[in-house]
């Protein structure tokens, strides 16, 4: 193959229109498009033929130039407006090539503006049209598209199931088939639908309780808020069942926890269960404890014992005072009997009874006036007696007794006819 310099030689004796125009070609094909034919020194003619070796670079170059400015700026991404000169034949083609090219960029910009404001406002089902576009860009647009169902799909499941749990409807597990991120995203609002299982079986146990049926309890294992929620929904249940235990002790009189309680005081500052607990079983062991006295009075026979209401509260207090009015009403006639029983004892008759009782209480002032009655005849048998003791036989027993009374009354007329027949 023959060198440059060679093909060169092969040119010697040539005119100087010849050694410029091969200078010419040598800068362009090294790339030197802006090199000219330098038409210095040159005769007429060869003039002539410099200024058309020229301008036939120049109708190439030029052509050139604008196509290199607008790949340039296709490759920085420019928006380019549409090529205006005149050009013809071949130049035409790359022109309306390069032309068809920006409309094609205008598209393909266009159509991803497009997409972008859609989804700045949201609209994520919107997509380019990959029709518009054809080749390589179409394809783009087209993979533009499937970018977005593969993102948005995933996200309009998530969408769907966060909209579902935020109205308390907690829907089944994904199980559709996702890679990568998605996958992951689909793993978390699995769990998280595994995390709300302990909402609802905490809900199913409090609907429960709300009943006052504490037979089921959390069972299930989560994490996180969902376990704290299953903690503190047993722990409830726990306070129930302890208080329908006390409740169903307290029933029976048994007040045995009250220590055990009483060291507790508060679960928290807001605790007014136990407190309430701890004072029922303050109040009934209180009650218990003024029983006992009574009680013990009652056998050692201290009868003007008596609890003290003013210690007590509410019903309880009620309590106290009925039964401390309940033994004013019992010992109040017991002590009147004492002091007639007593008075009798001694030989001194009491007048009866005037006061007003009512039941067993008006039964015994009755036979203790009874019993003042067939007394009087005793006292009438001896105001007899001491009047025969007198040698007096003026006067019989004239009333009517029962019993001892009504023996020694015929007993005592029988000794005065006796003692008149002995005198007649």
């Amino acid at each position: 193959m023959k060198t440059e310099e060679t093909k060169r030689k092969g040119g010697e004796g040539k005119s100087a229109a010849f050694e410029k125009v091969w200078e010419l070609a040598v800068a362009i094909k090294a790339g030197r498009l802006d090199s000219r034919a330098d038409l210095a020194g040159v005769s007429e003619a060869d003039k002539e033929i410099l200024e058309s070796v020229n301008q036939i670079i120049d109708a190439i170059v030029l052509p050139l130039n604008v196509a290199a400015e607008y790949i340039d700026g296709i490759s920085k991404g420019e928006k380019l407006s549409k090529i205006t000169d005149t050009y013809n034949g071949d130049f035409n083609k790359i022109k309306d090539n390069l032309n068809k090219c920006v409309d094609t960029l205008d598209i393909l910009v266009d159509q991803v503006g497009v997409v972008i404001g859609a989804a700045k406002d949201g609209a994520l089902k919107t997509r380019a049209d990959a029709g518009k576009a054809q080749g390589v860009y179409g394809k783009i647009l087209k993979g533009l598209n499937e970018t977005l169902d593969n993102v948005i799909n995933p996200l309009n499941v998530a969408a769907e199931y966060v909209d579902r749990i935020s109205k308390g409807d907690i829907p089944p597990k994904i199980t559709d088939t996702y890679n990568g991120d998605f996958n992951e995203i689909k793993n978390n609002l699995n769990n998280c639908i595994d995390g709300l299982g302990g909402l609802v079986e905490c809900n199913a146990v409090l609907t429960r309780m709300a009943v006052n049926d504490h037979t089921k309890k959390v069972e299930g294992s989560y994490v996180g808020i969902f376990s704290s929620l299953a903690e503190a929904a047993n722990d409830v249940r726990e306070r129930l069942l302890n208080v329908t235990k006390q409740m169903n002790e307290i029933a029976k009189g048994d007040t045995t926890e009250l220590a055990a309680f009483k060291k507790i005081g508060k679960r928290s500052d807001e605790d007014h269960l136990l407190p309430a607990i701890i004072g029922a079983l303050e109040s009934i062991n209180l009650l218990v404890e003024d029983a006992s006295v009574l009680s013990k009075a009652a056998v050692e026979g201290k009868l003007a014992t008596r609890a003290d209401a003013t210690k007590h509260q509410g019903d309880y207090r009620k309590i106290v005072e009925g039964v401390n009015q309940t033994l004013d009403a019992v010992i109040g006639p017991l002590n009147v009997a004492a002091e007639y029983v007593d008075r009798i004892s001694k030989g001194d008759l009491p007048p009866k009874i005037t006061d007003v009782y009512s039941g067993d209480f008006n039964e015994i002032k009755n036979n203790l006036n009874n019993c003042i009655d067939g007394l009087g005849g005793l006292v009438e048998c001896n105001d007899i007696m001491h009047k025969m003791s007198a040698n007096d036989h003026s006067k019989a027993v004239e009333g009517k007794y029962q019993g001892i009374f009504g023996t020694m009354a015929v007993a005592t007329n029988e000794v005065r006819d006796r003692l008149r027949g002995v005198t007649r």
